[in-house]
């Protein structure tokens, strides 16, 4: 390629002569065709003779839609550097968002985050309102793949209105990411409002370039309001468009809803071919995420339906490699995922299913494989067996007593030493805390409370550690478990909620940290108490 450009632009020297403008027009005209190259070396190295960093940065820029997605990080690692040069934040925080979006494009969503955030730190403190809603825009659809579909809309909100009157194109994909948050999150209608709302724009600001993913929203919005022979429809009319432009992700999100339409249909032979599309573009791309994930189970159903246990084999072990890359692209969605086939039912499968298709011609090595595998797996599933009754145990306990973890004191502390008067103020201002849930603010640290109480933290502490038998922190969390516990027997809604909004809801910063403290509190991880508060409640 290099060597190509260099033939290229030794036959066209007479292109260093034009100005940017005129290579500009000319590059975008001639955008995805190979003759682009030589403008575009052009460009850069007149940019560079002329030690002109604005067009240096530009000329990378331009290269950066031209190429194959390895050469784009290159590129983009050559805007940060050039960027980096002028010392300005606002062109460094632009170039850090640049890199964001093409690892966003090559569905590295942690990487693309971290460039989104770092970019944000320098953009924020700028004058260039159009850089920070584009900065916040990415971090959105960021926190959409994540799962945090709340956090997303409330930031797509604000960028839909900021971007109505000054960039078409952005304010049709924040409307056209507002359907897919409320789709994640249950509000079908409200989806079809939003694509019924960005096609009617369309419309006004004659640009119709998102129509196709409006109509791809539709259709997965119409899958889950069970519209199914609509959603088949829709998605199919949406895949020419998608196909030209070579978006992988979401034809494979058209063929797999296209797929769960015809499955849940009952026409299981309808939608093998789709699920196979997906896996074809998994096998090509290792593109997944959480929804695609169900293709494996479905493949693996429809060949136990036929007794095929080499592909059932197959379609397990896909499973298997899908879940160890959802494992390492989500990390914050992987403890949420809910698994039909967890992995150790997937490799006690698959033993099982490698076991009977060797029994005849490797009798002998399959019983080795077996007995070498049985010690580990047997070893694993007895530790999982005992946590499990003991899970069970625990939530048994807790739905006869109704015991939460606040009311249990077993603290030794000595009594504070200091003024009745003031010990007694304090629990009525600890009462009171409880009474109106200030503990579900976030960022809760004793010297602030002590602060809004009128006295200091070490007073506060005493009181704390004396009269309800905890720590600070194993207070203010005991209290937010047990609220949360409370509202989710009351509030079906709630229960349906995402895991991340949950922990919002809780007080807490982050799932993870909600998790390790619920885990801790209730002796048992909060999946297995919410589906068992569910069964319970049926």
């Amino acid at each position: 390629m290099i060597a190509q450009i260099s033939n290229l632009y030794s036959q066209n020297k007479n292109l260093l002569q034009k100005d940017y403008e005129s290579l500009e027009e000319t590059i975008d005209q001639l955008k995805g065709r190979p003759d682009v190259f030589p403008y575009l070396n052009a460009y850069l190295e007149k940019a560079k003779k002329e030690e002109n960093l604005d067009e240096v940065i530009k000329g990378y820029k331009n290269y950066i839609y031209e190429v194959e997605y390895g050469q784009k990080i290159a590129y983009s690692d050559s805007v940060l550097i050039a960027s980096e040069l002028t010392k300005k934040n606002d062109k460094i925080g632009s170039a850090l968002l640049t890199m964001g979006i093409v690892y966003y494009s090559g569905k590295d969503y942690n990487k693309a985050l971290d460039c989104y955030l770092s970019a944000n730190k320098l953009i924020a403190g700028g004058s260039d309102d159009y850089l920070k809603y584009k900065t916040q825009y990415n971090i959105a659809l960021v926190k959409y793949y994540l799962g945090f579909y709340n956090e997303a809309v409330s930031i797509l909100l604000k960028c839909a209105d900021y971007f109505r009157d000054k960039n078409s194109r952005a304010y049709l994909n924040c409307l056209h990411s507002l359907s897919l948050c409320y789709t994640k999150l249950g509000n079908y209608h409200q989806s079809a409002d939003i694509n019924e709302k960005a096609v009617q724009e369309s419309g006004r600001l004659k640009d119709s370039s998102m129509l196709s993913y409006l109509k791809h929203s539709e259709g997965v919005n119409d899958y889950y309001r069970k519209f199914y022979s609509q959603a088949v429809a829709k998605l199919n009319s949406s895949l020419p468009e998608l196909e030209k432009q070579k978006d992988f992700a979401n034809i494979a999100v058209a063929y797999f809803y296209i797929a769960s339409s015809y499955w849940d249909s009952g026409k299981r032979e309808l939608a093998y071919p789709f699920l196979m599309k997906v896996d074809e573009i998994f096998t090509d791309t290792k593109y997944i995420r959480p929804d695609l994930r169900k293709t494996y189970e479905m493949l693996i159903d429809y060949y136990r339906g036929k007794t095929d246990r080499e592909s059932e084999l197959l379609y397990t072990t896909k499973l298997i490699q899908a879940d160890k890359i959802l494992h390492t692209n989500y990390k914050y969605l992987s403890s949420r995922i809910y698994k039909e086939y967890d992995t150790a039912r997937l490799i006690n499968n698959n033993v099982e299913i490698r076991h009977e298709l060797n029994t005849e011609k490797k009798m002998r090595r399959a019983l080795l494989a077996l007995s070498c595998l049985m010690i580990p797996i047997a070893g694993f599933l007895g530790y999982r067996n005992f946590q499990l009754r003991r899970y069970k145990k625990n939530f048994d306990s807790y739905k006869k007593t109704n015991m939460l973890p606040l009311v249990q004191n077993t603290s030794r502390a000595q009594r504070p030493n200091i003024s009745d008067d003031l010990e007694e103020g304090l629990l009525k201002k600890l009462a009171k805390f409880e009474a109106t849930l200030g503990y579900l603010k976030k960022d809760l640290k004793i010297e602030k409370l002590a602060i809004s109480f009128g006295t200091n933290y070490k007073y506060l502490s005493q009181v704390i550690n004396f009269h309800k038998g905890m720590s600070y922190p194993d207070y203010i969390s005991s209290l937010r478990i047990a609220y949360i516990v409370k509202r989710l027997e009351e509030d079906s809604k709630l229960r349906n909620y995402n895991f991340g909004v949950i922990a919002e809801e809780a007080g807490f910063g982050t799932a993870q940290q909600f998790n390790d403290v619920f885990k801790k509190k209730m002796g048992m991880p909060f999946a297995y108490f919410l589906s068992n508060l569910n069964n319970d409640l049926i």
